[in-house]
């Protein structure tokens, strides 16, 4: 939901991690600034972020005037919507890094544990893992 004459695309490094730089992409439209994605990005630990090829934000804007939040994940891109806070940078990151979820000794714990970080955690293995 970007038209290409307004597609922003940064390569931006951060000091904990040098020598790999991450691809972050943007929709002039947007309700973050660069700086702000930036930011956020920069606040999700190296050996998480290094899992995600690219983070895109795109605008919120709806017909009727209102924003709408949203965040999503595929494999190792993150596709984010309006503006969000920093922690939902985090738990999208937390997608990519999830190779847990779906295996047994962790579904069997979920399965067996009603003490979960929220009730979003409730939704799926997978989000209870990205929240934890």
């Amino acid at each position: 939901n970007c038209a290409l004459s307004k597609l922003e695309v940064y390569n931006v490094t951060y000091n904990d991690c040098t020598a790999y730089p991450w691809t972050i992409c943007r929709c002039a439209d947007a309700q973050l600034s660069v700086d702000q994605m930036r930011n956020a990005i920069g606040r999700v630990p190296p050996g998480a972020r290094s899992n995600v090829v690219h983070y895109f934000v795109v605008s919120g804007d709806k017909p009727d005037g209102t924003i709408s939040t949203s965040a999503g994940s595929s494999n190792d891109r993150v596709l984010l919507r309006g503006s969000l806070h920093d922690a939902v940078f985090m738990h999208e990151t937390m997608h990519s890094v999830d190779k847990f979820s779906s295996k047994q000794p962790f579904t069997d714990a979920y399965n067996a544990d009603s003490c979960v970080p929220d009730a979003y955690s409730n939704a799926s293995p997978a989000e209870d893992f990205a929240q934890l």
